[in-house]
């Protein structure tokens, strides 16, 4: 069976649950070439002390 265009990446044991209503609503703006303002999609980097925090749990393993 192909992949679903929508969840390609998506391992075939778990494309039986369907999909979530952001990844439809995502699809759609794409395909109509509307802008998404269902969720957030930042276009900015988040402060360096909460990148440098995660980098340093990331690393310790946490």
């Amino acid at each position: 069976m192909p992949a679903d265009p929508r969840t390609p990446f998506l391992v075939e044991r778990m494309r039986g649950f369907g999909t979530t209503i952001f990844a439809e609503m995502s699809g759609l703006a794409v395909a109509t070439g509307a802008t998404n303002l269902g969720q957030g999609f930042p276009d900015t980097d988040g402060p360096q002390a909460v990148m440098d925090a995660a980098v340093e749990a990331i690393r310790g393993g946490r």
